[in-house]
């Protein structure tokens, strides 16, 4: 039997890290990554150039163009058992120049989304500075607090546990104001000042949302349950600074 670590020397890394064996298996081999509701497929490339004692690499393929999408590191165990996977449906390799043409995909598909990926983030650094200084503009020297509204959309996926809501559209400032409570009134008027809210001013007390708990999402006015689509109204405390990017009432942007 091995020596066995506490989980004091794993933490400070005081452990002998023991090297997989590297699989026998010849490059252009199809592998199948499987997790709850997908499944990747792709070939085995070879040894990891920077860790071939603990790695391979694959390069995963979009499941129906068959397209090279990515190339990552993965631990030869794992290889093996992705390789088994995929045995009952192709176990025979692809040639040479298969593979290299679907590595040469995936590199370009990875370049062009990090260049994708850069490009949105400036996008959006430019866009909350923009907000940030239109924020300071329009926002009173007495205000403690801010009236905000979002469009929600139920994301729940109950086949994986999955529960949540996502924003869709901006988020629209509705009032400023002289307290930062959430208080029901003044959710309500502030809601009646505009007409996609409006009709949560009369809606009634189950629209009423308390779920100051761990996990819960605070407390807001929303005619439905928790996860369901439709406007949201809560206050904001400027306390935490801005709101986050947002549009106000009455302007272009605002979905009025």
């Amino acid at each position: 039997m091995g020596k066995i670590y506490s989980l004091a020397d794993i933490r400070n890394g005081r452990f002998e890290m023991v090297a997989e064996e590297p699989v026998a298996l010849e490059p252009g081999t199809p592998v199948l990554h499987e997790d709850r509701a997908n499944y990747r497929p792709g070939f085995y490339i070879g040894p990891d150039p920077e860790n071939p004692e603990s790695y391979g690499r694959v390069v995963n393929i979009d499941r129906e163009t068959r397209e090279g999408r990515s190339i990552q590191s993965v631990p030869w165990s794992v290889i093996q058992r992705h390789a088994e996977k995929a045995a009952p449906y192709d176990s025979v390799p692809v040639g040479k120049e298969t593979l290299l043409r679907t590595i040469g995909e995936a590199q370009r598909f990875q370049a062009d989304e990090r260049a994708r990926r850069d490009l949105e983030r400036e996008q959006i650094a430019k866009r909350k500075a923009e907000f940030e200084a239109e924020f300071t503009t329009r926002c009173p020297e007495w205000a403690k607090g801010v009236v905000v509204a979002e469009l929600e959309e139920n994301d729940c996926d109950t086949q994986t546990d999955y529960f949540a809501t996502k924003r869709k559209g901006e988020r629209v400032i509705l009032a400023f104001l002289k307290h930062d409570r959430s208080l029901f009134p003044t959710m309500r008027k502030a809601a009646a000042s505009w007409e996609p809210t409006a009709h949560l001013a009369e809606a009634g007390k189950d629209a009423e949302h308390r779920e100051n708990y761990s996990m819960g999402k605070g407390t807001y006015l929303k005619a439905g349950d928790t996860w369901s689509s439709g406007w949201c109204v809560r206050v904001h405390s400027l306390k935490w600074g801005s709101p986050g990017v947002a549009v106000f009432k009455g302007t272009a942007a605002d979905h009025s």
